[in-house]
């Protein structure tokens, strides 16, 4: 009888065994799965942010190159968005004249422009490339009255 009972017992304990290597194996591989999530929730909140810093950076070094710069029409593209050479691929540049109701998109006569700058992380259709646009308008100084723009919007004012 007592060989009968370690048997039995050998038994039970090669079951227990392997359903605790099992159990384990499900946790480590929950755990992986759980590691990589994190690592792509990471990334996802990264890239944009990145981008976005590296727009602002890029609207931050437009304004400073406008403001070296005597005659703003030099840079004006009578086509549209007109780039500003930078350096840092990662981010990209353009400057074009606001509505100013001249009729002449490649000439400023109220000292206003507006500045856009991308800020890009990542190469485009990579699964985790981000893009970011920011656009801000730039008053030249010396200038005091900003004339009503297209839409009907109108600010007399004198800020700068």
């Amino acid at each position: 009888m007592g060989e009968r009972r370690r048997t039995t017992e050998a038994g039970a304990a090669l079951v227990t065994v392997l359903l605790l290597l099992v159990a384990l194996t499900v946790l480590g591989i929950a755990g992986l799965a759980t590691a990589r999530l994190d690592t792509r929730i990471v990334t996802s909140t990264l890239g944009p942010t990145t981008a976005r810093a590296r727009a602002e950076e890029g609207l931050a070094w437009g304004e400073s190159s406008l403001r070296r710069t005597a005659n703003w029409d030099l840079l004006l593209d009578p086509a549209g968005w007109a780039p500003l050479a930078t350096l840092d691929p990662t981010m990209q540049v353009s400057v074009r004249d606001d509505d100013d109701l001249d009729g002449d998109p490649g000439r400023d006569t109220n000292g206003v422009v507006i500045l856009r700058s991308v800020g890009l992380v990542g190469a485009v259709g990579e699964r985790d490339a981000s893009q970011v646009v920011v656009e801000a308008g730039m008053r030249r100084e010396g200038f005091s009255t900003y004339y009503p723009q297209a839409g009907g919007a109108a600010n007399t004012g004198t800020g700068h």
